[in-house]
């Protein structure tokens, strides 16, 4: 039997930022909120960025993903949506290369990922569907 590595599929920018434009469009939160990169291509430019992190992560498909979803969050490229946006492109991700996301997206999380509580090992814990805090520490 040969073992095959397979190559994971990584979004593009371009993806992203449509991804942006279908969450706000299903998931509307606020009257504000508004599609739209901030500052045009230095938004484009970390988004770019965390994808570029995510394909150099030397981790697991999920640690990826992982680094994608804290990535884009931290990243705040959009002018509205960002956690929205990166809990959609992290779940399009793993699912894009046929595993799945063992949690629904959960508020408490995504905040703790802006705010710095939550680190890339327990966010991909998290994602596996082992809690927040990693394996053993189910809610």
């Amino acid at each position: 039997m040969c073992n095959e590595v397979q190559e994971l599929l990584y979004p593009t920018p371009e993806e992203v930022i449509e991804a942006n434009r279908l969450v706000l469009q299903q998931i509307r939160v606020r009257k504000a909120d508004r599609h739209g990169l901030l500052m045009g291509n230095v938004g484009k430019a970390k988004i770019n960025q965390v994808i570029a992190d995510a394909e150099s992560e030397a981790g697991d498909v999920y640690q990826k993903a992982a680094v994608l979803l804290i990535g884009i969050v931290k990243a705040h490229a959009f002018e509205s949506g960002n956690r929205r946006t990166a809990y959609a492109v992290a779940v399009n991700f793993l699912e894009s290369n046929g595993y799945r996301v063992a949690n629904t997206c959960d508020i408490a999380v995504i905040k703790g990922i802006r705010s710095g509580t939550h680190k890339k090992e327990g966010v991909a814990s998290w994602l596996k569907g082992y809690g927040e805090q990693g394996e053993g520490q189910h809610r």
